[in-house]
């Protein structure tokens, strides 16, 4: 099968339970980088960087230098992967959704006899429930009669209340790609490729497998997180790499020739630190994408663009302080001005949810924590994740709040920055426990379906979004019901053809690839230039009885997305509004569904900051 064009739409979803890098990594025998004590408390000048005594000692040297120095200086060999006894029992099991189809074959059928002797021939103690539901599916994996298990060992099976059946299945793919990854076009041809093993390999799609690229991208040391983005708008996507454990982050410009270079240091990014999320936003609307990167052990740094493409820290200037411990950043626009706001995951301190407050001055500039004001703070527990989606397509962003170890919980922006939880009402159940969750619109009705992960051995699960009134779970009936714990979500249109293709990554780092099958209803797929975050598409559309409505959906960090349309059969009209412009900037009319359409923006200069900064080490007051 010939290649088919490939083209990235959304990259979506969150991780709660991070599956870490593709390779360990090695603690570094350095120097404390602890020079002084921080606090939760926002100093009153400047704090000295934790890390000042490694930028004075690799002063002078390029990354490849200081990465190959610090791997040298590693006081340890990368450890043995351990795995827990549910993973090993999960291994054992067919690779398929739950109940196993006929055809399913378990993966070691030796091992799950040998532990359905064991149980039954083992202490007089009766089993747990665990064991229980390990009995259960080791009978199923298989193919014995639940009807054979003997009463002792039976456990209660909750019923699932799913239709008979649902237009689409997802079907599961070969996928040689892993984790840490990412999508984006990172080449001059129309194909999306895949940046997989934490940076160090590059794959695309074809037909039905993925494949090795014929290019790749010189990393030293795998990331812990890949982040595209065009940052210096070129036009190419640029790839902001993290890294844990005191090795450094890296910016990776793309210099659309198949190759890549490392500017980390002369933009003013170089750090030691443990990075945990990193986040892309234009704070500040000039036009330039700015940097969150939060860590475990430095505070969280907001990085502003300047117009020569260097990075100035700037959160302290601006009273944007989290000492340590992020563990999640996730970022929307949700107060309607067109800034983004985000959302922290904090360990051992209570999460904090910012919203952007503009001003004309540098001094009046602020990030305000509505955390305590918006229902989400009902949760006591700490590094709780979110998802960003707007179910009932009202133009708010919603929110699934993910706390660690507590149900999940879908809270409804009613429009002034409050967050009524409504998870009973909208039919999602109230004891569901989450690793993490996604959204996707796979039947093209117009409105998301949402997509969790579960702890191992649980059936992962999904829910159909009833046209915004509530949610139907379609688990089973979709093929969605696997038992491993997804860490991670995307979702992305690979050949432009209305068919969001759902991938997932496992704490053992392995990815699956679910293909859509089956009819879905109509759809439009957009490719968009010179967008900026935050722009908005407003589709004007009507049905075979003549029935208007508009769809709007807002663009992130990427110009190219699949839009359901439902039974909308025919396409009035594309608007297309930048977030600072009070009309659209680019209009289509009389489009008929079902196909691929570019728009051109009009091209327009950089903005001056808001906030006015200098290309110093430091941020400027000076007006």
């Amino acid at each position: 099968m010939s290649k088919s064009k490939i083209t990235l739409v959304v990259v979506a979803g969150l991780a709660v339970l991070g599956g870490g890098a593709y390779v360990a990594y090695r603690f570094l025998d350095i120097p404390s980088l602890i020079q002084q004590e921080l606090t939760a408390e926002i100093p009153t000048s400047r704090p000295e960087r934790l890390d000042s005594e490694l930028l004075e000692r690799f002063s002078g040297q390029s990354m490849k230098q200081i990465l190959q120095t610090l791997q040298s200086e590693s006081v340890s060999t990368e450890p043995t992967p351990s795995t827990t006894a549910a993973e090993d029992f999960l291994a054992a099991l067919p690779d398929a959704p739950y109940p196993f189809p006929a055809d399913a074959a378990a993966t070691d059928a030796a091992a799950l006899k040998e532990f359905v002797t064991n149980l039954q021939q083992g202490s007089a103690e009766a089993p747990n429930d665990e064991e229980k539901h390990k009995f259960r599916l080791a009978l199923a994996g298989l193919h014995v009669d639940p009807a054979q298990i003997p009463e002792a060992l039976r456990s209660p099976q909750a019923d699932i209340d799913e239709p008979d059946s649902f237009s689409v299945s997802l079907e599961n793919r070969k996928a040689d790609f892993a984790a840490p990854l990412t999508f984006g076009n990172f080449d001059s041809d129309p194909e999306t490729e895949i940046i997989s093993h934490g940076g160090t390999g590059i794959y695309q799609i074809s037909g039905n497998t993925s494949e090795a690229e014929s290019f790749q991208i010189e990393v030293t040391v795998p990331g812990n997180g890949l982040y595209p983005a065009d940052f210096d708008g070129d036009g190419d996507l640029d790839l902001f790499l993290t890294r844990p454990n005191g090795y450094p982050n890296s910016l990776l410009r793309n210099k659309g020739n198949q190759s890549f270079e490392d500017i980390t240091i002369e933009t003013g990014l170089l750090s030691f630190e443990d990075t945990t999320a990193a986040a892309w936003i234009d704070y500040d609307g000039d036009g330039m994408l700015d940097l969150l990167v939060g860590s475990s052990d430095h505070p969280l740094e907001l990085y502003h663009q300047t117009e020569s493409g260097t990075f100035q820290p700037v959160a302290w200037d601006l009273k944007l302080w989290v000492h340590k411990g992020v563990s999640s950043i996730e970022a929307e626009e949700v107060s309607g001005d067109g800034l983004t706001d985000f959302y922290l995951g904090l360990e051992g301190q209570e999460d904090r949810f910012y919203v952007t407050k503009s001003a004309p001055t540098w001094e009046e500039w602020r990030f305000e924590n509505i955390f305590g004001s918006t229902g989400l703070a009902k949760t006591t527990e700490h590094g709780a994740a979110v998802h960003f989606i707007d179910f009932d397509r009202d133009g708010d962003s919603d929110i699934i709040q993910i706390p660690p170890a507590s149900p999940i919980r879908l809270l409804h922006n009613t429009g002034d920055l409050s967050f009524p939880d409504v998870t009973e009402d909208a039919s999602l159940p109230t004891d569901l426990i989450a690793t993490s969750v996604t959204s996707s619109d796979i039947d093209n009705d117009g409105f998301d379906e949402i997509f969790f992960g579960t702890p191992p051995l649980q059936t992962n699960r999904v829910f159909w979004n009833s046209g915004g009134t509530g949610f139907k779970e379609i688990s089973i009936v979709s093929g969605f019901s696997y038992l491993d714990s997804p860490s991670s979500f995307f979702s992305t249109d690979f050949d432009a053809d209305g068919h969001i293709d759902l991938f997932y990554t496992t704490p053992d780092n392995s990815a699956r690839w679910l293909e859509p099958q089956g009819a879905t209803e109509n759809w439009v797929h957009l490719t968009i230039t010179e967008f900026e975050p935050a722009t908005e598409i407003s589709i004007t559309v009507r049905d075979g009885d003549w029935v208007k409505r508009t769809i709007t959906r807002q663009l992130k960090l990427r110009g190219e997305i699949s839009v359901g349309l439902g039974n909308a059969n025919s396409i009035e009209m594309i608007n297309i509004q930048r977030p600072d412009e009070e009309s659209a900037s680019g209009a289509l009319n009389d489009i008929a569904p079902n196909q691929s359409v570019s728009i051109d923006l009009p091209k327009r200069p950089k903005r001056r900051a808001i906030v006015p900064m200098t290309d110093g080490n430091s941020a400027s007051t000076e007006q």
